[in-house]
């Protein structure tokens, strides 16, 4: 690991992995929320860029990301995992917790959510496209 870091203005704090040939770090949200933050670029600003404008994208359509997650998930719980109790789209929603971005060299992110114990403590992972569109959802681990 490389000691090397600095403060990105999208990012926060970021440090560089040379084990992961990452940068990371802890973001904050404009809602608040802190989250962590995998960026796999080069040690460039230009790649750094790209991503800012990427991450920049997803923060302007959370909330439409959120609805089509849900819409893309809640027929799976209540059909498979409620233990016999339905739930509302409102209601997966705000058990939806963001816990960390990816952001790749291509422009695509995936998106880390805490499930709520929705999926009995799985983590859902969010596929979103290089303009911040929601793509596909998998439920995993």
């Amino acid at each position: 690991m490389n000691n090397e870091s600095f403060f990105h203005p999208i990012f926060g704090q970021v440090k560089w992995y040379t084990d992961r040939t990452e940068w990371a770090g802890i973001m904050q949200l404009p809602n608040g929320k802190v989250i962590e933050v995998a960026i796999n670029a080069a040690r460039e600003d230009k790649q750094m860029d790209i991503h800012s404008r990427s991450c920049i994208q997803l923060m302007q359509h959370t909330h439409t990301l959120f609805e089509t997650l849900a819409d893309d998930l809640i027929e799976t719980h209540n059909e498979t995992w409620n233990e016999g109790e339905s739930i509302t789209k409102e209601e997966f929603i705000k058990k939806l917790s963001l816990e960390m971005v990816a952001f790749y060299n291509d422009g695509t992110s995936d998106l880390y959510f805490d499930d709520g114990d929705m999926f009995w403590g799985h983590i859902i992972i969010a596929s979103v496209d290089s303009n911040g569109l929601y793509e596909e959802a998998q439920i995993s681990g």
